[in-house]
């Protein structure tokens, strides 16, 4: 193809987005794009009848090479500002966003290119995410939502390096047979040559149903129907997708809402929502190492553990867990402890007052990576300098004794790929992890929990008494010098396990599981079966030997119980009760 002056015209098709489009607009600015210049594409933006509309200058501030036109009607569907758009088009290439939510990582404008160089007849696309823990069916309906992709791609400085948005997504479905598979039948990003697309009358105006999504599944399979026509990956590149406030609400497979659109699809073309295949078939681009874990990313790769108040035995599903094959981490102390979480989560200034979401969903996104692909060979500036300033307040060294030592900050900074770094099932054993549940729950797919229980009134005389002190204040319970330290322990279990058991049985159905240690103790072999399943490890392990030692059961009898009150003692009792039946 011998490309005009003016390669490329990228139409982004905008419905009250507002929010949105200052991030996707930026993606495809000469700021975030490489290996472009500023004569070689344009941007038109079609505002699709929204009652919020952007202003010009929300669009043309990104370079003189975008463009605004707002596009009055009254009709749901993206067809006919699509088509408006391609009619505008001056490139020789026509590239289609639909859905004006999606980001795009650098170098896509340059590899679309590439491709028609050396394919003139191509189809080009790039495969979808969604940006959280989960594709967004689920992760809206469990707490994602736009405050907390904010939040999220602020920590993940994603201006500074596009790739690293790879770090906070999960890959979309209609994408899910990858760079090697079919071309997807949804495509967030498809270019052909623009004469082509009016030759072929562009998107078929009978379609009126609203989504863009449901429209490119009929398109991409007419676009590539040609014999002459190249199916082109742009390899490690990607558009992803946001939450919104005004875009059709995404369904569950399955619910009555979703028929309209098939019918509607299944009208316009008789081979709707099959898969397009191609003569030919071609890759153009690099493969970023962000990119790389999800070349053979695994549908049952999950995220787990076992967690609990301190001294509530978890050092036992620990070990039970590592032996049915799920890989708990390589840094860890005598009771299993994962202190790679400790550094990240366990911080002196988080122990004074709650520390706020950005950091904590930066500490999670640190530690996914540490876990799987590992922190030596991506770690961005700022995220250095934050272990590295974390590692300096440890011992020996440092004044905070949290349990990790200067060495694990180092090594944790020195991580490489774990074995689970291509798929597998992975997850750790802390026992602060419970303070951070719905965060991990959001931001990890696939999150399975597991809470164990330990007599309260025997927690309320452990030796161990860090957690109240320092995580009391996130429950409403500071420390007082006027209050016995039994008491106060023994509030701070019944406040942190009512949190979790709230948030896991209202939130994370088939994915949580609690444990009173007490049954476990009488019968392991019961909980051993349950633990495997919950977590995918290998069904013909056998547990350790060995394992269970309860030597701290009944240890309140032989303390004074007069010092707890008799109706913090009723309250507790209760709780052990409700939590009693519900295991039975």
């Amino acid at each position: 193809m011998n490309l005009s002056p003016m390669k490329l015209s990228i139409v982004v098709i905008m419905h009250n987005m507002r929010r949105e489009a200052a991030r996707t607009l930026y993606s495809l600015s000469l700021a975030h794009q490489i290996g472009v210049k500023p004569d070689d594409y344009e941007v038109i933006v079609i505002d699709n009848g929204s009652s919020a509309p952007l202003d010009k200058a929300d669009v043309t501030r990104f370079g003189p090479q975008f463009q605004y036109h707002f596009h009055k009607t009254a009709s749901k569907s993206p067809v006919d500002a699509i088509n408006l758009g391609a009619q505008m088009a001056k490139g020789e290439v026509l590239a289609l966003i639909v859905d004006g939510a999606r980001m795009a990582t650098p170098g896509i404008l340059h590899h679309t290119l590439s491709a028609f160089t050396a394919y003139p007849e191509a189809v080009v696309c790039a495969l979808s995410w969604h940006l959280g823990p989960d594709v967004q069916p689920k992760s809206t309906q469990e707490g994602y939502n736009q405050t907390v992709e904010d939040a999220l791609l602020e920590q993940a400085a994603w201006r500074g390096d596009g790739y690293r948005l790879f770090d906070i997504s999960t890959i979309a479905p209609s994408s899910g047979t990858g760079f090697f598979g079919d071309f997807p039948v949804e495509c967030s990003w498809i270019a052909l040559s623009r004469d082509r697309f009016l030759d072929m009358g562009g998107f078929d105006p009978a379609f009126q149903s609203p989504g863009a999504g449901s429209v490119t599944m009929t398109s991409a399979t007419g676009c590539c129907s040609s014999p002459a026509s190249c199916r082109s990956n742009c390899w490690g590149k990607a558009s992803f997708i946001r939450c919104t406030a005004g875009s059709q609400p995404m369904h569950r497979p399955g619910n009555v809402r979703c028929r309209p659109f098939t019918r509607n699809t299944q009208n316009c073309a008789a081979h709707a929502l099959s898969p397009c295949r191609c003569q030919t078939r071609s890759m153009s681009g690099v493969c970023p190492p962000q990119r790389c874990r999800f070349l053979n990313e695994r549908p049952d790769r999950t995220h787990h553990g076992d967690r609990g108040l301190g001294g509530s035995g978890t050092r036992v599903v620990a070990a039970m867990l590592r032996q049915a094959g799920v890989f708990i981490g390589e840094d860890l102390n005598g009771p299993l402890d994962n202190l790679w979480f400790t550094v990240l989560f366990k911080r002196r200034d988080w122990t004074d007052k709650p520390p706020p979401a950005s950091q904590i969903v930066t500490a999670i996104r640190l530690f996914r990576q540490a876990m799987t692909l590992g922190l030596a060979a991506g770690l961005s500036g700022p995220d250095q300098a934050l272990i590295e300033t974390l590692q300096r307040d440890l011992l020996p060294d440092g004044a905070w004794d949290s349990g990790a030592k200067i060495a694990q900050a180092r090594n944790l900074l020195q991580s490489g790929a774990s074995p689970v770094a291509m798929g597998g099932p992975w997850g750790w054993k802390e026992p602060n992890t419970h303070v951070f549940l719905p965060y991990l729950d959001q931001l990890l797919p696939d999150f399975r929990y597991i809470h164990i229980v330990r007599d309260g009134l025997d927690m309320a005389f452990s030796g161990n008494t860090w957690q109240a002190q320092n995580w009391g204040h996130i429950l409403g319970l500071p420390p007082d010098p006027d209050v016995p330290l039994p008491v106060h322990q023994l509030r701070y279990w019944l406040a942190a396990n009512r949190r979790a058991l709230t948030y896991g049985q209202t939130r994370m159905q088939g994915r949580f599981m609690v444990i009173r240690y007490e049954d476990f103790c009488t019968d392991p072999m019961r909980y051993w079966h349950l633990i495997k399943a919950l977590s995918g490890g290998k069904a013909d392990s056998m547990p350790p030997p060995d394992l269970v030692r309860p030597t701290t059961i009944g240890r309140a009898g032989t303390n004074d119980l007069s010092v707890i009150p008799i109706d913090l003692r009723r309250e507790v009792a209760d709780f052990q009760l409700g939590l009693a039946n519900l295991q039975d």
